[in-house]
Order: structure tokens, then C-alpha cells, then sequence
């Protein structure tokens, strides 16, 4: 697992986010309820059904920056601050498009980002390792966002700091947007 502190409206976020692998397939919807019954208030995590999908560190950095702005703003497009990261790690403004990019019926590989405001980061980890003993996850290298979003964007651009720029640079139309 990776980290980044951030601090936005004069408040701490930490972020964890990470890779993993399974030793078979298992159920995303199953992950995502076993999961949201391990966060509290001011923690978060939002699991994307392929691994592929976690962009480098600066791109994550700059899409929770964002949506947490828009989460302390109150100026976020959906309701949930999940729905809102994804709708800028997209640069969608429909949920149902961000939701559905981010999915999986069954997977054997997730991305996984757990967001703690003004938390204790030992916090965020002891979510991340029970999740990781109930599904038998190994840690992997974060491989293949490049190919991911390129087909997601609809751009035939390979190059990796091109397509992070596109991808920051509709994130940030987004949050003006709302």
C-alpha cells in the first residue's frame, strides 16, 4: 500500500491505495458490503473491480483533491464521496457511467483506495489488512492504468504523462463545473 497526505480546507486526509490480487475470483458486490461495514465516519474506500484502474500517485492525488474540496465545499455532485472520486478519476459527470467503469461481476484483481479525514493512518491500515485477510489478497504492482484509461477516454494516446494530463485536466473542468 501507498500513501498521500493531503490537506484541504485546513483538514488531514491520508489515502492508502494499493493493488491486489486473489486466488480466485470473487464476488465485487460482496467486497464492496463486506467493506463499507469496516469504515466510521470521515473514512471512505472505493474499490475498482480491476487493479488497472489505480493511476499513478500525482493523478490520485490530484482526483482526491478534488473530490474531498467538493465533499468539504458541500458542492459534490453525488451524494457519497466514493461516487464523487470516481466521478473525477472518470471525468464524468454520470454516476452511472463511473459506477459502471468501476465495476466487476467477479474479479481477481482490485484497486483499492481508503480515504481517513483527520484519522489515525494505523486506522486506515487495520481496514486495508482485515480486508486483505477476509479475501486472501496479495499485494501486486499497480500495472496497466496507461492501456485502462486510454480505452476508457477514447484516445489512442499511450504516452503515460499525456493521458495524465488529459485525465487531470478533466478533472479539474468537473470541479468547475459544479
Amino acid at each position: 500500500m501507498q500513501k498521500i497526505t493531503l490537506t484541504i480546507k485546513a483538514k488531514r486526509a491520508e489515502i492508502l491505495y494499493g493493488c491486489f490480487k486473489t486466488a480466485k475470483p470473487i464476488g465485487f458486490n460482496g467486497l464492496i458490503k463486506y467493506a463499507k461495514n469496516l469504515v466510521n465516519n470521515n473514512q471512505w474506500i472505493i474499490i475498482l473491480g480491476k487493479s488497472s484502474l489505480i493511476p499513478t500517485k500525482k493523478i490520485l492525488t490530484t482526483i482526491a483533491s478534488y473530490a474531498l474540496y467538493a465533499y468539504f465545499e458541500k458542492k459534490m455532485i453525488s451524494k457519497w464521496l466514493e461516487i464523487e472520486f470516481l466521478l473525477y478519476l472518470f471525468g464524468t459527470r454520470n454516476i452511472s457511467e463511473a459506477t459502471r467503469l468501476a465495476g466487476a461481476e467477479k474479479t481477481d484483481n482490485i484497486g483499492l483506495v481508503v480515504i481517513g479525514v483527520e484519522e489515525e493512518i494505523n486506522i486506515l491500515k487495520n481496514i486495508v489488512k482485515k480486508i486483505e485477510e477476509e479475501y486472501a489478497l496479495e499485494n501486486v504492482p499497480c500495472i496497466g492504468w496507461e492501456e485502462e484509461f486510454s480505452k476508457i477516454l477514447g484516445i489512442k494516446e499511450r504516452n503515460p504523462e499525456r493521458i495524465a494530463g488529459i485525465m487531470r485536466s478533466r478533472a479539474a473542468t468537473l470541479s468547475l463545473s459544479v
